[in-house]
């Protein structure tokens, strides 16, 4: 199997077209025509993952976070995201990425979110684009009423990340709306259709406008709401190449 073919095989199953016009995704670093010998897979191209990947041989890495986001005009040594790109390049590992394409699939991001914690998508919100484009979050219903405290604790032991609660945790909930990842900009889009809402990065702000309008949240962080997103892109990885890793590379800066 070439890089092309693999590249191809994924997204057939996780269709690049539908990402975010804004995003990055599909082959970032290498060439289609070399070929693919050892494959692994990680939340994000942090300096563990490109160590681990060196120390493993590996030649392709498949990532759900871009690592070259923003135009760059020089590629140097050093620890940054252009510095780790010249290291890849010239380790000869080439770099696909998912990103928001994995988070709009069906399966998607938030999907695997629901099935960690038990549940199935009843719904969609959150267009991917600001003028449109498919859904990132889900919506989804209890089968019966739980408290917010039991739920934190339910999306920690998912996650393995204690989250942070905006409401009191004997507070009831029925329906949740979830986006993994950074989701403080859909907030104000789940208050007509769930009483709680899970997800990361959620800003003083987004915290109070929930509070004053009786929409729970649950930050789970960033990265940690997207683990199960990423062990769903393992699953697909893994079937195209039986013998791909999940590297365990720290992608979550936050310490307890």
């Amino acid at each position: 199997m070439k890089v092309a073919d693999l590249v191809a095989a994924i997204d057939e199953r996780i269709p690049f077209r539908n990402a975010g016009t804004w995003d990055r995704v599909g082959l970032q670093v290498g060439g289609g025509e070399r070929e693919v010998d050892a494959v692994g897979v990680c939340h994000e191209v942090t300096l563990g993952a490109v160590d681990a990947a060196l120390a493993s041989g590996i030649d392709v890495l498949v990532a759900y976070h871009p690592l070259l986001f923003t135009p760059t005009t020089t590629f140097v040594e050093g620890s940054d995201a252009t510095g780790r790109a010249l290291v890849l390049a010239e380790a000869g590992i080439s770099l696909i990425v998912v990103h928001t394409a994995l988070d709009v699939a069906r399966p998607g991001t938030a999907d695997a979110l629901l099935t960690e914690l038990g549940l199935v998508a009843t719904g969609s919100f959150g267009p991917v684009d600001d003028d449109g484009g498919a859904d990132i979050g889900r919506i989804a219903r209890l089968p019966e009423a739980m408290d917010l405290g039991s739920l934190a604790s339910l999306v920690e032991t998912v996650t393995g990340w204690a989250p942070r609660i905006n409401m009191p945790p004997d507070t009831e909930v029925t329906t949740i709306g979830v986006v993994p990842g950074s989701g403080d900009s859909f907030v104000g889009q789940t208050i007509d259709s769930v009483d709680c809402y899970i997800t990361g990065d959620v800003s003083h702000h987004g915290a109070n406008w929930a509070l004053s309008h009786g929409l729970s949240v649950i930050d789970a962080g960033h990265a940690p709401s997207e683990s199960a997103g990423v062990r769903l892109l393992y699953s697909h990885v893994v079937e195209l190449v039986p013998s791909a890793t999940l590297l365990d590379a720290q992608a979550h800066p936050w310490r307890a």
